[in-house]
C-alpha cells in the first residue's frame, strides 16, 4: 500500500477508497504531535484487564509490579 493524500473536513478524514476498503470497520489508536498524526490498526480491543492477563504466556508478576501497572492505569484514565 502506498501513501496517499486526502483531505480533514469537519472533522472528519476521507480515507482514499482502496485504504477504506482494507480498514472498513477497524478499531485504530489515533496518536496526534504537532504536525503528525498517526493512525494504528488494533487488532483487537482491550475491553478489561482480564483480556490483557490471558494474553500474557507468563503468569509470575512481581507484587510490586502489578502496584505499579495499576497506578500506571489509574492516572492515565
Amino acid at each position: 500500500m502506498t501513501s496517499q493524500t486526502t483531505k480533514i473536513e469537519n472533522g472528519t478524514i476521507a480515507l482514499p477508497q482502496v485504504i477504506r476498503q482494507a480498514w472498513e470497520k477497524a478499531n485504530v489508536l489515533i496518536f496526534p504531535s504537532q504536525d503528525t498524526l498517526l493512525i494504528k490498526k488494533v487488532a483487537k480491543p482491550i475491553n478489561n484487564l482480564s483480556e490483557i492477563a490471558n494474553r500474557i504466556t507468563s503468569k509470575q508478576m512481581p507484587l510490586s509490579a502489578i502496584a505499579k501497572e495499576i497506578k500506571q492505569y489509574r492516572k492515565n484514565k
